[in-house]
């Protein structure tokens, strides 16, 4: 049932979504036309002697501002030239092509592997049971067995809830698109926001950009409104939608999310950014079990509102 319905959904959107983006690479010159055409009215309101409403009177205009268009582009060449053989413009490119082909290399080969451990689990499991028995004692099993259930929890439902609270804010935003009309890409724009939400924080402002381009050139007019609807909704998802589906599902602050995201991100990009929260949820827990261990043997209080300041201004037991 669940495969039907991902049938039936990637059958209904998919598409759609290559027709949208089929059009929109055929007729960017018509958009953008349109987009130089209303960036002129607003120059006419201002009363300026400038005239770009289409490409060709855009090119007269950056000829008369600098110079002749041929030794401009000859010295843009030049100077493109000097810049590639001058710096390892040429190494990097060869260096991020070989890393995409070396990524979906393995995460081909990781899909292959995944089948096989999946057609075999009942034989891992046994092989697991069999290596824990013999190398582990009492204590280690069951603390590896406390581990490995925190990560399931922590990562698998995080990975849940971000998904389905992505689903609902690519309904919602296609939803609010249609009506206003904002543009006859909404379902291309609403996927990109809604692939976007996974990452915490920062993917609504990842997908904004690129879906206010698209709008910006297809139909300027409704960029304000576009944004206005993306406030809206993010503020509904992170106040209700969100809290509601994620629930305790990770227990980190919005403090900790900044810092795992901004610290993950750099260290793996945009993998680390998705991966970062679960990941420090899971060494945060880890740790304060530790913590509360050592107190407890040292017949100290475990909870934080025993060390709080003396003079404090809050209530300890509701902050």
């Amino acid at each position: 049932t669940a495969f039907a319905i991902l049938a039936i959904l990637v059958a209904m959107v998919i598409p759609e979504l290559y027709k949208s983006i089929k059009s929109l690479v055929t007729d960017y010159q018509t958009y953008l036309n349109g987009l130089l055409a209303y960036i002129q009215t607003a120059i006419d309101k201002l009363e300026l002697d400038v005239d770009i409403s289409d490409m060709q009177k855009l090119t007269e205009f950056i000829t008369n501002a600098f110079g002749n268009a041929e030794d401009l582009m000859e010295k843009l060449l030049d100077k493109l030239q000097g810049f590639v053989l001058d710096s390892d413009l040429i190494g990097n490119v060869w260096a991020f092509l070989s890393s995409v082909f070396s990524s979906i290399v393995n995460f081909v080969l990781g899909l292959f592997i995944a089948f096989y451990i999946l057609s075999s689990k009942e034989k891992r499991v046994a092989q697991t049971r069999k290596f824990r028995a013999a190398y582990l004692g009492d204590k280690q099993e069951s603390k590896l067995t406390e581990v490995t259930a925190l990560i399931d929890k922590t990562f698998g439902g995080f990975f849940k809830g971000v998904m389905v609270d992505a689903l609902i804010v690519g309904v919602l935003m296609f939803i609010a698109l249609s009506i206003f009309r904002v543009s006859e890409y909404n379902l291309l724009i609403a996927t990109i926001c809604a692939i976007t939400n996974i990452i915490p924080v920062f993917g609504p402002l990842i997908g904004a950009i690129p879906s206010g381009i698209i709008i910006l050139m297809t139909n300027p007019e409704k960029l304000l409104l576009f944004i206005v609807i993306v406030l809206v909704i993010q503020q509904l998802d992170g106040n209700v939608i969100g809290p509601k589906i994620l629930g305790n599902n990770t227990g980190v602050s919005s403090l900790c999310v900044v810092i795992a995201i901004a610290t993950m991100g750099s260290l793996w990009g945009l993998v680390g950014m998705i991966l970062g929260v679960p990941l420090f949820a899971t060494v945060l827990e880890l740790v304060d079990e530790l913590a509360v261990e050592k107190l407890q043997k040292k017949g100290m209080p475990s909870g934080l509102e025993n060390y709080y300041a003396g003079d404090t201004v809050v209530d300890p037991e509701k902050n």
